[in-house]
């Protein structure tokens, strides 16, 4: 086996994880086999990783974000298209693994971990844009987490369908959910007019 540094042998644990986690689920892995999937001894894994969870993170994290580059050019509409483009793409594009990853519950649920990393990825985004929260009732850390519990209820539906809408749909689906405000969506749909 050649010699990886740090990041790629948290890329080699993490494959190890991935290919497990469509073998078996994840309450029966060890970390004894995500080492003996990836062939290194149980110390260099808790060199790179605190636990299965934490090796977990980092996958689902490098799924969803591998391909995403951020564009300075780019306007806060379009860079925030992209960024959803590309989690849902990594969602459709491993389908088997996010089937297997939202049936993990618990304290340690699946759920909890998207939620940390696309909170993380919308504080990000409102970062980079310098978005200027002083004039509204939310503070960047509300608006993001709120983001992410709509992110991963649309996801999670989604792959609970078994992905019957193509990545394109369901971005529609999120834009909609979340562009629109209750008052407005009603006054605009309502059949009548009381």
């Amino acid at each position: 086996m050649p010699l990886y540094n740090k990041v790629n042998m948290k890329d080699l644990l993490s494959e190890g994880l991935y290919l497990l986690v469509l073998e078996k689920p994840f309450e029966k892995i060890t970390v004894k086999q995500i080492c003996d999937k990836t062939g290194v001894i149980r110390g260099t894994f808790y060199n790179h990783f605190m636990d299965k969870y934490d090796a977990l993170e980092y996958l689902t994290n490098r799924l969803m974000t591998e391909d995403f580059e951020t564009d300075q050019s780019l306007s806060p509409t379009e860079m925030s298209r992209r960024f959803a483009m590309n989690m849902l793409m990594a969602i459709y594009d491993k389908q088997e693994f996010f089937k297997h990853a939202f049936t993990i519950t618990g304290q340690n649920s699946f759920e909890s971990m998207l939620e940390d990393i696309f909170t993380r990825m919308y504080n990000s985004i409102f970062e980079h844009f310098d978005v200027d929260f002083s004039k509204t009732p939310v503070t960047k850390e509300y608006l993001s987490h709120y983001l992410a519990s709509a992110s991963i209820f649309v996801c999670r539906d989604w792959v609970k369908t078994n992905y019957k809408q193509t990545p394109e749909e369901v971005f529609e689906i999120f834009q909609f959910l979340c562009s629109y405000n209750l008052k407005d969506f009603v006054y605009e749909n309502a059949k009548n007019d009381n």
